[in-house]
């Protein structure tokens, strides 16, 4: 599986907003949560049962100035080996 994920951001003046977001398997994102002072908190998890040994995925992340926010990954998948 060659899985792909770009996420590009602004900040608005007030808050980071989403500008782009795209994923393809295994990869999912959710929209980002805001805490009280408006940072937003993405969240990447694997929507696969897992990862296999030669699988290639990318990771794109364009961040806009004054950026206020966190970009987290779940820390449950698997990788298995051939």
């Amino acid at each position: 599986m060659n899985g792909r994920l770009s996420l590009s951001t602004a900040f608005d003046g007030q808050k980071t907003v989403t500008e782009d977001l795209y994923f393809a398997p295994p990869f999912k994102v959710y929209s980002p949560f805001y805490d009280h002072k408006g940072w937003a908190k993405y969240i990447s998890m694997c929507g696969s049962a897992g990862v296999l040994a030669g699988d290639e995925n990318e990771i794109k992340l364009f961040v806009g100035g004054k950026l206020q926010g966190h970009f987290h990954r779940s820390g449950l998948s698997k990788a298995f080996q051939h």
